[in-house]
């Protein structure tokens, strides 16, 4: 799912509800792109009436379905008062993309109306994208930060040359057994009458 802002009216806590409904779906040509317009509505019952969410998102398809642009209004249908606006929220994204094309946010600007009280709330965020770079591997050993290496742990040790006599003499000394167990019995089938 693309990335939604969340105080974009609190349609992000919505869209999985049954409630929440697509009213239209439609193509929005701007400049030399194509990009989606997707209005919505969601009403959820409250005690006292119900809650209204309708808006739109501006999608666009050439960059993963990113939310270039959307709004929020919401509505509170009180039983005593009748509906009321209660909020309206705008947000516009902007993106940047990775080396192999993957849109990340740069900008996200978002103006909220609050009629009730005659307050506005503007918002301007920028995100700057920075890659790390891959730790070497050298940095996952306790040598690397000045710590011995526990002694089962290691790196590559090489075979004692030891080792190799060893078990070259332990080969003779098999094989002249087999050899002296194969001429006796040898010996012994020789002299049978």
């Amino acid at each position: 799912m693309a990335y939604i802002p969340s105080y974009l009216g609190g349609i992000n806590e919505t869209l999985l509800d049954r409630r929440f409904t697509l009213e239209t779906i439609e193509a929005h040509p701007e400049a030399d792109r194509i990009f989606v317009r997707v209005q919505f509505r969601y009403t959820r019952p409250v005690e006292t009436g119900s809650v209204h969410k309708n808006g739109w998102l501006l999608l666009d398809p050439a960059r993963y379905w990113t939310i270039r642009a959307g709004e929020c209004t919401t509505t509170l249908n009180d039983s005593e008062s009748g509906p009321r606006l209660v909020s309206r929220a705008r947000v516009n994204l902007a993106y940047t993309l990775t080396d192999d094309g993957f849109p990340l946010i740069a900008k996200q600007s978002l103006v909220s109306e609050f009629p009730e009280t005659g307050r506005q709330f503007l918002m301007e965020e920028t995100y700057e994208f920075w890659e790390q770079p891959q730790p070497n591997e050298a940095e996952f050993r306790l040598s690397y930060y000045g710590f011995p290496e526990p002694e089962e742990l290691r790196w590559s040790r090489p075979t004692p040359w030891w080792l190799y006599i060893l078990l070259a003499g332990l080969a003779l000394v098999m094989l002249s057994f087999a050899i002296y167990a194969w001429r006796r019995h040898r010996r012994q089938q020789l002299a049978l009458p």
